[in-house]
């Protein structure tokens, strides 16, 4: 790795142009029993909604979005 001096190095330019790399096509929520699930398929659901609840075990989605598929204790936004 190269080790730059920026009091030798006078040519340093900002970058002007950004590109968000992160475009997650689905989000896991994973899930231990059928009987704590909240949402069903093709529910839309919000950011921050109650998906999953089973004794002390809570989760809460992280995006809005729509249920595509509950399978293989996930559920798939």
């Amino acid at each position: 790795m190269k080790t730059i001096n920026i009091v030798r190095e006078q040519n340093i330019k900002t970058v002007n142009d950004y590109i968000d790399k992160l475009d997650v096509d689905f989000i896991y929520i994973p899930y231990e029993d059928n009987n704590g699930i909240k949402v069903n398929i093709n529910e839309s659901i919000l950011k921050g909604q109650l998906v999953y609840q089973n004794n002390d075990i809570k989760r809460y989605s992280s995006v809005s979005g729509k249920v595509i598929k509950i399978d293989n204790n996930y559920i798939i936004i």
